[in-house]
Formats: C-alpha cells, structure tokens, sequence
C-alpha cells in the first residue's frame, strides 16, 4: 500500500512538473522541423538522379542508332549536346 502511494505521488509530481511541458513542447516542433527537412532532401535528391538516369537514356538511345549506322558522326554530335544543353538547362 505504501509503494502504491509512493509511486502514485512520484507520478503526479512527474506530471505537473513544469521542465517535463517545457521540454515537450520545444522538443515537439523540432522533430516535425527536422521531417520536413529530411523529407525535402530526399524529395531533391530523388529529383536529381531522375534528371540525371534520363539523361543517361537519352544518350545510350543516341550511342545505339550512331553504332547501327541510322544517323552520322555529325548528327550524333549535335544531338548529343542538344540533350546535354536540355538536360543541364533542367528541362
């Protein structure tokens, strides 16, 4: 009975402890801060290496036709920086 008691007052004295709503709410906004940032970082992140493995495409799709003899040297050359010029422009 009188652990009982003990631990019902350490209870209510953690709960109305001031440092404890003090601490929750500072703490409390800086994790959802820090998700927001970590969530846009890998929202960037994701976007870049999308532009950069379309890119990629691109110029394997050019390496191709230029091997198999469907366009020339010149051609290939110019198509080949239209897509760097594209791609680095962010289109």
């Amino acid at each position: 009975m009188g652990d009982q008691i003990a631990a019902n007052a350490t209870r209510m004295a953690f709960r109305r402890s001031p440092e404890f709503i003090n601490v929750f709410q500072i703490i409390h906004p800086l994790l959802i801060l820090n998700m927001a940032v970590i969530l846009l970082l890998c929202i960037i992140l994701w976007c870049l290496f999308k532009s950069r493995k379309r890119q990629n495409q691109a110029i394997e799709i050019l390496k191709s036709r230029y091997a198999a003899g469907d366009i020339d040297r010149e051609t290939y050359a110019r198509m080949k920086s239209d897509i760097m010029e594209k791609e680095s422009k962010g289109d």
